[in-house]
Parts: structure tokens; C-alpha cells; sequence
């Protein structure tokens, strides 16, 4: 099994933007609905960081995160990369143990808290400073 994994690649750290009307929830969002589906069936591990804008983060082998990215993309949305960490210590470098949703704050803004504290444990939080309106 370890061979395996092996065979597919290092695992990664990607965090993706999705602009635009980013990602909000409710069911009168069906593309929305449509990319969180194939994000949580993906077995890949991450959050995504709901509202206006979005941001998703998902750990895995490179190959199985651009699929589900595809597939996003199918769904209407458009994920951009803004940044891919290395996990040299593959699974045990995880920041999730599967796939969750933090949900938008009303009104409809990006869960800025749950966001702040992961970039921080990934090690990134300059990076973010956009999204948490920090200077």
C-alpha cells in the first residue's frame, strides 16, 4: 500500500481563490452545490472556506486534486491557485482528517476566524493577508 502512494506521487497543499460571486450556500445554489459534492466525494482532505469571496484548500496527490478542480470547473465555478506546500511527511502533515465546510458569515462573508487559524498552522498567514483585511 505504502508503494502505492508512492507510485501516485507526494502529497500537497493547495489553497485555491474562487472570485467572482465566490461560494455561497443554500439550496437556491446549485453550482455551488455542485463543486462542494465533488470536493467532500473526493476523498481528499481541506475545507472550504465558504462566501464571498471563497477560498479551498485540499491535501492529496497532485493528480487527484486536479481532478476534483476539474470538476469544479465543470460545475461553473473557477478555482485559481494561489499556493501548493509540499507535506514531505505526507498524511501525518495533514491539517484536516477529511473534507469540511466552514460555512459563509451573514452576511455571506467568508468565515475569516476558521480561515486565520488554519493559514496560521499551514504556515502561510502573510500570504492570506487579502482575505483576513489585515495590513
Amino acid at each position: 500500500m505504502a508503494a502505492d502512494a508512492a507510485a501516485a506521487g507526494p502529497m500537497v497543499r493547495c489553497w485555491y481563490y474562487i472570485g467572482g460571486d465566490g461560494m455561497p450556500q443554500g439550496p437556491q445554489h446549485k453550482m455551488e452545490a455542485e463543486c462542494l459534492d465533488a470536493l467532500q466525494g473526493s476523498g481528499l482532505t481541506g475545507c472550504a472556506y465558504c462566501g464571498h469571496p471563497a477560498v479551498v484548500a485540499l491535501e492529496g496527490q497532485q493528480a487527484a486534486i486536479d481532478d476534483v478542480i476539474r470538476l469544479c470547473e465543470k460545475a461553473g465555478k473557477s478555482p485559481t491557485i494561489k499556493r501548493t506546500q509540499s507535506m514531505p511527511d505526507g498524511h501525518k502533515s495533514r491539517l484536516w482528517a477529511k473534507f469540511v465546510v466552514a460555512g459563509a458569515t451573514a452576511p455571506g462573508g467568508i468565515d475569516k476566524d476558521a480561515l486565520h487559524g488554519d493559514v496560521e498552522k499551514a504556515g502561510i498567514a502573510t500570504e492570506f493577508k487579502y482575505f483576513l483585511n489585515q495590513e
